[in-house]
């Protein structure tokens, strides 16, 4: 049994997890993200280019805290690393329209247009965002995404598309899945959440609003085709959502870690609204116009956010934020983006 601290616990998980391919990519192993990619690489020798960009974003995240504690030398490798993977990623997998989704053990690309099946997938496109990916390239996957995987008929935004059916490649249990059935090219709401992210990261927000209705079960509601497709309650958010033969059908209901990445972008992404709590600081940012009342311990918050109002103001004098919160009841009017 080994003891350690969390902060050593994470450096040996960067180390652990710094196994390259050929190209210079994380190693896939069983799986990454999607668990359905099980045999992808199997033999060792399966790349994946989300597992690189996740790398390349928690490197990113965990690099301050390395310097917080004097930790250079950490921090230095962490940021070559992290540079050495984006150069391998937009090296070996920018496909002219789109970053490909990963290499298997036998060399077949996933995640380009000559792919067999799976000819773009979401989750490389949006955490090229995320990383810090070139911002041109960036935009130009999301736009080939949005076109590919939005269905606004059935109002579902899929995880990759095409699903796997009949094809030769050796991806693993995913083709156990019927076509457009959870990961297998239906809308996977951690996938399609993390797409919203990405496009809100890229400066653009209108594709994000409409995947963030594709996850939200009250905007099914506004149509009653929409909603008797659905058939899942419309008060809690599922899993996934189908497409194909069942084509907007949710799935999984009251059973995901997506509820609380809705609630987390939609707080802190959409309203703008961001606390430090260590020092109970707060600054608002809004994408859209709301109006909203909301209690952060001994505050109550009256927040107006609109395209009209030029500058902040709090009980109507101008603010700059991060402002530190002060008891009982106050009003805050910030501008739109």
């Amino acid at each position: 049994c080994e003891k350690e601290g969390v902060y050593d616990h994470c450096k040996r998980a960067f180390s652990a997890a710094l196994k390259l391919g050929k190209h210079g990519l994380v190693l896939m192993g069983s799986c990454d993200w999607n668990d359905a990619f099980s045999l992808v690489g199997e033999r060792g020798e399966g790349e994946s280019v989300f597992s690189s960009l996740l790398y390349v974003m928690s490197a990113n995240r965990f690099i301050p805290v390395c310097e917080s504690r004097g930790d250079f030398e950490t921090a230095d490798k962490l940021r070559k690393t992290a540079e050495e993977l984006k150069k391998a990623v937009e090296d070996n997998a920018f496909y002219g329209d789109r970053y490909a989704r990963a290499f298997c053990d036998d060399g077949t690309v996933l995640g380009t247009e000559d792919s067999e099946e799976c000819k773009i997938d979401i989750l490389s496109q949006a955490f090229a965002a995320l990383s810090g990916l070139d911002p041109q390239r960036t935009k130009i996957g999301l736009e080939t995404a949005f076109s590919r995987l939005y269905d606004e008929n059935n109002q579902i935004f899929r995880l990759f598309s095409p699903p796997f059916a009949n094809g030769r490649a050796r991806v693993g249990y995913i083709r156990g899945y019927a076509s457009g059935i959870r990961e297998n090219g239906g809308q996977y709401s951690h996938g399609a959440l993390w797409g919203a992210l990405g496009y809100i990261r890229a400066g653009m927000p209108e594709k994000a609003l409409k995947i963030l209705d594709c996850v939200n079960p009250v905007a099914r509601e506004d149509s009653k085709s929409l909603a008797k497709k659905y058939k899942a309650e419309p008060y809690v958010i599922s899993a996934d959502v189908y497409h194909g033969k069942f084509g907007g059908r949710g799935g999984w209901s009251w059973y995901t870690g997506a509820a609380s990445w809705y609630y987390k972008i939609m707080l802190e992404e959409v309203y703008g609204i961001r606390l430090l709590a260590d020092k109970l600081l707060l600054s608002v940012k809004p994408l859209i116009p709301y109006e909203m009342e909301m209690t952060l311990g001994d505050t109550k918050l009256f927040i107006t956010a609109s395209s009209d109002t030029k500058e902040p103001r709090l009980n109507g004098e101008k603010i700059r934020f991060p402002i530190k919160l002060p008891d009982g009841e106050i009003r805050l009017e910030v501008p739109c983006e």
